[in-house]
């Protein structure tokens, strides 16, 4: 799912890459999920530069959209420890979020359980990527 100025070009992305067989639908997962119903929802570089509520919500209509079972993966740069602390690249980015986005920070890690169990999912890990990213990963329980 993406807003319409990237739906509309995405296809022809996706094309050039060999993967004709990818949905993109249009619409804004702030506001509502997807009209598919899918296997795997993933929210790449998105939570971060939203507000509490918004990142909330892309997390729930999420979840909305997937099929039982169904997994998530989230994943981006600036996630904080619960103490706010560490790591530092996530306090770093907490500080350059502040400065670039309106409403974006760093979320701490039991910021996105919360959200995530809310939604109804279970199983929920988080990952330190080589390249600095963190990835959470989960299944939805229905």
């Amino acid at each position: 799912m993406e807003l319409p100025t990237v739906a509309a070009v995405a296809p022809a992305i996706l094309s050039e890459c060999g993967a004709d067989d990818v949905v993109v639908d249009e619409g804004d997962i702030t506001v509502a999920p997807s009209i598919g119903r899918y296997d795997l929802a993933i929210l790449k570089a998105v939570v971060q530069v939203l507000p509490p509520d918004q990142a909330r919500s892309s997390i729930l209509n999420a979840a909305r959209c997937l099929t039982a079972g169904g997994v998530i993966a989230i994943a981006g740069s600036g996630v904080v420890d619960d103490d706010r602390l560490c790591s530092p690249e996530g306090v770093f980015l907490n500080l350059t979020f502040l400065n670039l986005f309106r409403h974006g920070e760093s979320y701490a890690e039991g910021q996105y359980r919360a959200w995530m169990t809310e939604a109804g999912f279970q199983d929920i890990s988080r990952l330190r990527l080589a390249d600095g990213c963190t990835l959470f990963r989960a299944r939805l329980a229905r």
